[in-house]
C-alpha cells in the first residue's frame, strides 16, 4: 500500500503539492528544451521530458536520502540550491529508464554521456532559477505551491531507507 500512496502523492497528496510538482515539471521540461536547442542535441519532445520528469517526483526524495537533503527555496543561497537539485539527478536518471522501458521493454540501458551531463544541467539550473523567482517574481501562490512540494520530498527523505544517519 505505501508503493501505491508513495507513486500517487506527488500528484494527489493535495492541490498545493499537486500544482507545485506541475509547476516544477514544466520549468524542469523548459529549461531542458532550452538547452538542447542552445547546444544542438538531439531534441526530446515535450511528452517524453515532461513523462520523465513527472515519473521522477515520486522517486526524488527516497534516492536523494543518502546525498543531501531536500532544500526549499525561500532564503537559501544558490550554492546550497544546487547541491540539492545535483542530488536528485539520480531519481530523473531512474525515472528515464522506466519511461523508456514502457515503450520498449526490459533491456540494458546503453547511457549517453551528454544526457547524462544535459539532464544533471538542468535539473541544477531549474532549482536557482525557481529560488530567484521565488524570491522576486513569483506570486505568493506559487511560492506557496514549489514549498509544498519540496515539504513532501522532505517527507519522501527522511522515510528513505536509504538515508545516512
Amino acid at each position: 500500500m505505501d508503493v501505491l500512496r508513495n507513486a500517487s502523492d506527488p500528484y494527489m497528496h493535495s492541490t498545493g503539492v499537486a500544482a507545485g510538482n506541475a509547476q516544477l515539471v514544466v520549468a524542469e521540461v523548459l529549461i531542458s528544451k532550452l538547452l538542447r536547442k542552445v547546444l544542438g542535441m538531439q531534441d526530446r519532445s515535450f511528452a517524453y521530458l515532461t513523462a520523465v520528469h513527472a515519473a521522477s517526483l515520486p522517486l526524488i526524495g527516497g534516492i536523494q536520502a543518502p546525498f543531501s537533503r531536500p532544500v526549499g527555496y525561500a532564503g537559501r543561497p544558490n550554492m546550497e540550491i544546487i547541491q540539492g537539485a545535483a542530488a536528485t539527478v539520480p531519481a530523473v536518471w531512474v525515472a528515464e529508464y522506466i519511461v523508456n522501458t514502457s515503450g520498449v521493454g526490459f533491456h540494458v540501458p546503453k547511457p549517453s554521456i551528454r544526457d547524462a551531463l544535459m539532464t544533471a544541467a538542468s535539473k541544477m539550473l531549474t532549482k536557482p532559477l525557481i529560488g530567484v523567482g521565488n524570491e522576486t517574481i513569483f506570486p505568493v501562490g506559487m511560492r506557496d505551491n514549489f514549498e509544498r512540494a519540496v515539504a513532501l520530498e522532505r517527507t519522501y527523505n527522511q522515510a528513505s531507507n536509504l538515508r545516512r544517519s
